[in-house]
């Protein structure tokens, strides 16, 4: 608890670390004052966190193809009735995420 406390009070600030459970999955990160609330008053339970530094990743627009966006094309592609409405492509501001993992 005094490393971690350490950390999220020195120059950098609690802004710049992330508490992440040591688990599979995403969710259930805490964040910045929640952070120092919880390394305060956790005791054993911190030994499920680990303290990571944050990144800041940028969001960029992104091209997503999604079904609740749909066209009004009335015909399908060889000329014929459209039997299902088309699929939509929507600018959204997207922050991605890429894993590369390997074993040597």
């Amino acid at each position: 608890n005094a490393e971690y406390m350490g950390a999220l009070s020195g120059s950098r600030g609690p802004k710049a670390f992330v508490l992440k459970p040591q688990r599979e999955g995403g969710g259930n990160n805490i964040y910045e004052d929640q952070a120092v609330r919880d390394v305060l008053s956790a005791g054993k339970g911190l030994s499920q966190y680990i303290l990571m530094e944050r990144i800041h990743a940028r969001a960029s627009p992104s091209l997503i193809f999604d079904r609740t966006h749909t066209t009004n094309s009335s015909t399908s592609a060889n000329g014929g009735s459209a039997c299902h409405p088309a699929v939509a492509g929507v600018v959204r501001d997207t922050i991605s995420e890429l894993g590369i993992y390997a074993i040597h």
